[in-house]
Order: structure tokens, then C-alpha cells, then sequence
């Protein structure tokens, strides 16, 4: 069973809260239940700077790999090294889950 996206964004907060300090504004889980969407096609689009990136890169990735158990994910990204960040960031979110005591397996 898929997590629902308040319980992803919940997540995010919990393990990076620096990351996430700021209140998610409405759109951000609307992008998150798009995500989710069962649909074989879908498209998105949204305004730059309205964070679909790092919710996408971020949230929904970190939940996809931690509640879903998903084997494989992808990062979208402009450049290499802003993939790379992301990666990076996804890396943070995963120790700093099994420092708090979360358990990733299935």
C-alpha cells in the first residue's frame, strides 16, 4: 500500500526539518497527490520556483525509497551537479531517518 502524500511530506519534515522548516503551501501536496496519481500518463505543469523539483527530488523520493520500498527511483534535475546535491540530500534524509530510529526495511 502507497503512502499517502501528507504522510510523505510528514516524513520529510521529520528527518530533515532544516531542510523543510518552512510551512508546505497547498500546492506542494497537490504535486505530491499528482505523484501518486495511479494514471498511466499524466503531465504537470507548474510555474519555476514553485519547488516541484525538490519535492519531486526530495519528498517523494525519500518516501518512494523509505515507506514504498521501491528498488529503483530517478532524479530530475537541470545540471549534474544539482543532481548530484539532490542525491545528496537524499543520502542525509536516509541516515538521519536511521539516527531517529526509522527502520527501511520492508
Amino acid at each position: 500500500m502507497q503512502s499517502s502524500p501528507m504522510q510523505r511530506l510528514q516524513l520529510a519534515k521529520f528527518v530533515a526539518p532544516t531542510m523543510f522548516e518552512n510551512k508546505s503551501p497547498k500546492l506542494h501536496i497537490e504535486l505530491l497527490e499528482h505523484f501518486s496519481s495511479s494514471s498511466k500518463y499524466s503531465v504537470a505543469s507548474l510555474f519555476r520556483g514553485a519547488g516541484k523539483t525538490t519535492v519531486e527530488n526530495k519528498i517523494d523520493t525519500f518516501a518512494s525509497l523509505f515507506l514504498d520500498h521501491e528498488e529503483y527511483t530517478q532524479i530530475f534535475s537541470s545540471t549534474q551537479d544539482k543532481a548530484k546535491k539532490f542525491l545528496n540530500d537524499v543520502k542525509t534524509m536516509i541516515i538521519n531517518g536511521i539516527i531517529k530510529g526509522l527502520d527501511i526495511k520492508k
